[in-house]
């Protein structure tokens, strides 16, 4: 069984059993206070959402 990774991920992705591929962060993910949470996947890895949770964070990239 794959290793369990803790990150967020836009409220369109937030489906359990929905796949989506770790593309990387931009650069105004550098002054986020969540980045650290978010980038902490493998760019070009393939992800599948098990479980969701709350609470809700905005993102300007994925949401705005």
């Amino acid at each position: 069984m794959a290793d369990k990774i803790l990150t967020l991920v836009g409220e369109d992705d937030a489906v359990v059993g929905k796949s989506f591929v770790f593309m990387g962060g931009q650069i105004e993910c550098t002054t986020c206070s969540y980045n650290k949470i978010c980038l902490n996947l493998e760019k070009g890895q393939k992800y599948t959402v098990i479980n969701v949770r709350p609470p809700v964070h905005d993102c300007d990239l994925t949401e705005g």
